[in-house]
């Protein structure tokens, strides 16, 4: 028993450190690359794939919509995840080649500066 108690306070916290190792390892070799800058288009469109993240699943989910609550097992639900994010990314990423914001952030900046921001990428 004591060996059991001494392994999980000493292993558990021993295997952290080597997952962090290899993690942090693997990411400054550039391994993640393509992973975080397709990521980070999402993250520039943050508001935006919010509320469209919302309105989709409510959607899915609510009684005006499908009213698919509580019928969806977890694995459903983990591909509907999936699958609704993988739209996101794509849809980030084509919509950030035209523009230089999501539509939400555009509209959040231009009421903080009190007039209407570029939306446009200008092209070179």
């Amino acid at each position: 028993m004591l060996l059991m108690v001494a392994s999980s306070l000493i292993g558990g916290p021993a295997m952290m450190f080597v997952y962090l190792y290899l993690f942090t390892l693997l990411y400054h070799k550039g391994f993640f690359g393509k992973v975080t800058q397709a990521i980070s288009k999402t993250g520039r469109m943050a508001f935006t794939n919010y509320l469209t993240q919302t309105i989709i699943c409510t959607t899915i989910f609510y009684s005006y919509g499908l009213g698919l609550y509580g019928r969806v097992n977890y694995w459903q639900g983990i591909l509907l995840a999936i699958a609704i994010y993988g739209l996101q990314l794509l849809w980030s990423h084509y919509w950030l080649r035209n523009y230089r914001f999501g539509p939400f952030e555009w509209l959040w900046r231009s009421m903080t500066y009190a007039r209407w921001q570029p939306l446009k990428r200008q092209r070179e």
